[in-house]
């Protein structure tokens, strides 16, 4: 199980500019225990080209160690402004690949593009923040490359039974980023796939992840963190014990706790940026009540 913070530049103006950091993320990929396949076509950082405004310039896919789950991320440029590019990313998961980029059986394809609208990012360094587990993998990135929060999100959950145990049913792939209808950086979206009967359900935009008795705000009785925990229907239900949400009042942006959520072990979580919510949501005010927290250990 790996974590890995760091600050990098999102820049993809210039062909230099989109290699160096494009090529950047692809190697944190790697560190962080990604397999990257031998899937024909895949961009190369050598050759490659900014595709220029708008525009994508090529793929990778990755998969974790065990097979169970495939990752497509297609590389490319914001359609903001063309002074002042940032890297676009694109989100695909499957149980499987064709051998030529293709992803197979149960997928979410083209989920969400991530850096296509809104106002231009800044071209400083920003910190992202990655996650690895057998269960989990997720990447925030480049916190407040826009004033709205962070440029680019994603997470991919593996089904777990009552006591936090991968059963292997399928995965739910929360994605969010900078290009929905008002233009704010939010992660209201979500997907279930049943990896054995190879059907994608349940998605959900502007959606909610969890119940949250009586709509609390506050509630504060001793040293713990309130959680809530999220849900996938695969139609089945099960929970999805690496991501919970947790109230805004009690819990600072990216602080960690610790708490048991399902089963006896404890678990260690990272709480994200203000923009990413999880919970009740009023689809247009750029902040909630209530934030989202990832494993983190």
């Amino acid at each position: 199980m790996t974590t890995l913070v760091w600050s990098s530049s999102l820049n993809a103006t210039t062909t230099a500019d989109f290699r160096a950091n494009g090529s950047n993320l692809s190697s944190r990929f790697a560190s962080i225990g990604l397999i990257q396949t031998s899937d024909t076509g895949q961009i190369n950082w050598t050759t490659v080209t900014s595709p220029g405004q708008g525009l994508f310039a090529g793929y990778e896919i990755w998969r974790f160690s065990d097979s169970s789950v495939f990752i497509r991320i297609d590389y490319g440029c914001s359609s903001t402004s063309v002074s002042a590019l940032g890297l676009a990313l694109r989100l695909s998961v499957g149980s499987g690949s064709n051998g030529s980029g293709t992803l197979t059986g149960a997928t979410v394809t083209d989920a969400t593009t991530w850096g296509t609208g809104g106002t231009s990012p800044s071209m400083g360094n920003f910190f992202s923040y990655m996650v690895l587990t057998p269960t989990f993998f997720a990447f925030f990135g480049w916190k407040n490359a826009r004033n709205d929060g962070i440029w680019a999100g994603m997470a991919i959950a593996k089904t777990t039974d009552a006591n936090g145990n991968a059963n292997n049913v399928g995965v739910v792939v929360y994605w969010g980023g900078v290009s929905n209808t008002s233009g704010n950086s939010r992660f209201p979206n979500a997907a279930c796939l049943n990896f054995q009967t190879n059907v994608a359900s349940n998605t959900i935009v502007d959606g909610q992840f969890c119940v949250v008795p009586q709509n609390i705000t506050s509630s504060v009785v001793d040293t713990d963190t309130q959680c809530f925990a999220h849900w996938g229907a695969f139609p089945r239900v099960y929970p999805t014990t690496q991501v919970c949400s947790v109230l805004r009042s009690e819990t600072p942006a990216l602080s960690t706790f610790t708490t048991t959520i399902v089963g006896t072990t404890p678990r260690r979580y990272l709480i994200l940026d203000d923009t990413y919510y999880g919970a009740i949501n009023d689809g247009v005010n750029n902040l909630c009540t209530y934030r989202l927290a990832i494993l983190w250990e």
